[in-house]
């Protein structure tokens, strides 16, 4: 056995390796749910209440995750106020499922799968990095 390894016992040593791994921002006994979204449809369109609050809860920018939806439901869309407007009858189920995408492709690790991430565009690449593990992905942008 190395000289090294004689000076620390294993819980030395152990207690040395915790110290090197990156801090950890949730707890691993709080888990993350994914909020439910609450939407209405009046006349040709469709409302997302709490819009700005449901984007605070998950981390990411109105913009990008108004953007998303947009892509994905095939429609025009804006932010009014505390609330999201898409152009046409979406259901709720139909939002939703969308949202839990949005969620899968740009919130939580796909390494240790943590929402603990932050979007971060490198060389013009967008990249999402944990926090919690330290890992960094390619995502796909949207247009």
């Amino acid at each position: 056995m190395s000289e090294y390894w004689q000076k620390y016992d294993y819980e030395e040593a152990l207690k040395r390796a915790r110290g090197k791994l990156p801090q950890i921002v949730a707890d691993d006994d709080t888990r993350f749910e994914i909020p439910t979204v609450n939407s209405e449809i009046e006349g040709n369109r469709t409302f997302i209440n709490g819009f700005k609050a449901l984007a605070t809860a998950i981390n990411r920018k109105e913009q990008h995750l108004l953007k998303f939806f947009s892509n994905e439901l095939g429609t025009s869309a804006n932010i009014e106020g505390n609330r999201a407007i898409l152009q046409g009858k979406h259901p709720r189920s139909l939002i939703q499922k969308a949202f839990n995408r949005y969620i899968e492709m740009y919130v939580l690790c796909g390494t240790c799968g943590k929402p603990d991430t932050k979007l971060e565009i490198q060389d013009r690449i967008m990249m999402m990095r944990c926090e919690a593990c330290g890992a960094t992905a390619a995502v796909k942008s949207l247009k």
